[in-house]
């Protein structure tokens, strides 16, 4: 379909992302609880680019509505984008997205947050113990706040 219009998996196939990681339905949580999923009239996605000219670090990050009310038919794209990858999981940089993103920041200072800092951070996340990740997350960066003095 042309341009507003589209689907979830117009990109790549839904649901091919079980072995392969090319396909994925985003959810958005409202005050950031994890275990209530709060998507309203709108479907996100990420989905591989399989035909891009740098295989593996370009992706449709998709925003899909419904037109008119149409029910639960999410068929036209309300702000779709492209994503691509700057820099690999080695921290090298990838190009020619790397070079493109230096040249569109300038001189902005920019902060980057990568790794967590404590291994059982992941591995709570992975058992949906949000509220444990959470507050290792929070304290390791704050381990003055009166929630993390012991």
């Amino acid at each position: 379909l042309p341009k507003p219009f589209g689907v979830a998996g117009h990109a790549c196939d839904a649901g091919s992302g079980d072995v392969n990681l090319t396909y994925a339905v985003l959810n958005s949580h409202t005050f950031g609880n994890l275990a209530a999923p709060t998507q309203g009239t709108v479907t996100y996605t990420l989905e591989d680019e399989p035909d891009a000219a740098n295989p593996g670090n370009e992706w449709h990050r998709g925003i899909y509505g419904s037109l008119f009310g149409l029910g639960g038919c999410r068929c036209v794209s309300v702000g779709s984008y492209q994503l691509v990858r700057v820099i690999d999981g080695e921290g090298r940089p990838v190009e020619p997205y790397y070079s493109d993103f230096l040249r569109y920041v300038g001189d902005v200072p920019l902060t980057f947050w990568s790794n967590y800092t404590d291994p059982d951070i992941p591995k709570f996340l992975k058992e949906e113990r949000f509220e444990e990740a959470w507050d290792l997350m929070h304290c390791s960066d704050q381990p003055e706040s009166p929630e993390c003095v012991a």
